[in-house]
């Protein structure tokens, strides 16, 4: 890492200027410094999307700061190194083109517990498991978390630091429990539950016959969420079968309506060409004035009838509109069972701790990847496809036939640097059609990268991401 560092100056959130090519310190705070206006500042990472000091800090002379040694990494002042109740914890959460990373030291029992309290602040995990490279601060910790989190940086690294909070809530509640042999069983059972097994007339003295009604609450819980499942795909069903019906019967309605129209424009037509005539004939010759108006009276008759017409049309029109919003309503039914089917297989492992994302898994897609060695895959595909291709045949059929040399249609990723391509066809997943894949040349070989998409603005997100130089550089941590 270079010795100069550019920083933002701020006093609190107000950005002043920048400082350019900075000698690095380091500070009395231990972490690096860079002189402004004559004193060395603090020098913080995380506050803006760049280095930064902030004029509200507590500044020193130069004297007393030494130059940085060239052969550390830098360290800033709000590096993250947090104290729990039995000790201290050090971690560090990085940010690259992968997304956020936490990383930590400690024994198994710690990551248990890292796991717990990041998914009770409702922070999504994606996989977990040993580091195998240092972290972006120099340290090489022995863990990694990566996180299913799409935020930011600053809001990754606060969401982190409330599970550290939840953390430290587990401790202290492990050591508030009884002593051994005075274990309350309303400790592990939350109230309404427990109450509800009193109801039923469990003895909490009797250890079988607790587990055995826990275990029948939980199938009933289970059978419940099945039957509501099964319940929504009728409805689902339902609803598509009915907007099917209402469209056969519109577009049945419409060519009546199109047809008579057109018949009645065509009479009305010919009758007054027929009026005209008459009228004409009765300048030279006298005829009854009956005919003539038994004719008008006809084509008022087929005018009135052809704006009865024009309104069944705008009613038509109305019902197209009522099919597009019964449409909408239909995805959003299918989104909801979707989740619920999420809910269910969450529910499914409730009583299950936190394990590894399948770590064999992962290896064995990245040995069937090796075989391409005409391509180059970005090192995230592997994790990609275990977390979101439940089937990848038509994902590794495709990378066959370009790793072939097969030309395969694709459109130019336009407004991001680095030349990037989007294979036109769309990936399935085994589940969906959201794969998608990305490629730039380097050298005459193409470098893919393997995505699926989540909608719209994260697609994106991840198109602009592309554009990043580090993206081809980054590395996971496994």
């Amino acid at each position: 890492m270079s010795n100069a560092i550019n920083v933002a100056v701020a006093k609190g959130q107000d950005f002043i200027r920048w400082a350019r090519n900075r000698p690095a310190r380091v500070h009395p705070s231990g972490c690096v410094g860079a002189v402004f206006e004559g004193l060395v500042m603090p020098v913080y990472r995380d506050r803006f999307d760049c280095l930064s000091i902030d004029l509200n800090d507590e500044g020193y002379d130069p004297s007393d700061c030494p130059f940085w040694p060239g052969f550390e990494p830098f360290s800033f002042l709000d590096d993250s190194t947090k104290t729990s109740e039995t000790g201290t914890i050090r971690w560090h959460l990085e940010t690259n083109t992968f997304g956020h990373y936490v990383v930590f030291d400690g024994n198994e029992q710690v990551v248990d517990s890292m796991l717990k309290a990041l998914e009770q602040v409702g922070l999504g995990i994606r996989r977990h498991g040993e580091s195998t490279r240092p972290a972006d601060d120099g340290y090489h910790y022995d863990w990694f978390i990566r996180l299913e989190f799409e935020g930011s940086r600053a809001d990754a690294l606060e969401a982190v630091e409330t599970g550290f909070d939840v953390l430290r809530g587990l401790e202290r509640s492990q050591e508030e429990r009884l002593p051994s042999g005075e274990i309350s069983l309303e400790q592990f059972i939350k109230k309404p539950l427990f109450q509800q097994m009193l109801n039923a007339g469990v003895v909490p003295d009797k250890p079988e016959s607790v587990i055995s009604w826990l275990a029948q609450a939980y199938e009933a819980t289970l059978h419940e969420l099945e039957r509501t499942k099964i319940e929504l795909q009728e409805e689902v069903d339902r609803v598509i079968a009915s907007e099917r019906q209402t469209t056969i019967k519109l577009k049945h309605e419409q060519q009546l309506i199109i047809s008579e129209k057109f018949k009645l424009e065509n009479r009305i037509k010919h009758l007054s060409g027929h009026l005209e005539t008459l009228e004409q004939k009765q300048i030279k010759v006298p005829i009854d004035e009956r005919d003539l108006s038994s004719a008008r009276t006809k084509i008022k008759d087929l005018e009135a009838r052809l704006e009865d017409q024009e309104s069944m049309y705008a009613i038509w029109a109305k019902l197209e509109k009522e099919k597009a919003e019964l449409s909408q309503n239909l995805t959003e039914s299918v989104l909801e069972l979707k989740i619920l089917a999420q809910e269910n297989d969450r529910l499914a492992k409730v009583f299950d701790k936190p394990s590894k994302n399948s770590d064999r898994l992962i290896k064995a897609i990245r040995a069937s990847l090796s075989a391409f060695g005409n391509i180059r895959l970005h090192g995230d595909a592997a994790d990609t496809i275990a977390s979101y291709f439940p089937d990848p045949t038509n994902l590794f059929n495709t990378l066959a036939r370009i790793n072939a040399g097969e030309k395969i249609s694709a459109n130019k990723l336009r407004g991001i640097e680095g030349n990037w391509f989007e294979i036109q066809r769309h990936i399935g997943t085994g589940d969906s059609s959201l794969g998608r894949l990305y490629y730039r040349v380097i050298d005459g070989v193409q470098h893919i990268v393997v995505h699926r998409k989540k909608n719209d603005e994260e697609q994106k997100r991840f198109i602009k991401g592309l554009g990043n130089p580090r993206f081809m550089q980054d590395q996971p941590f496994d």
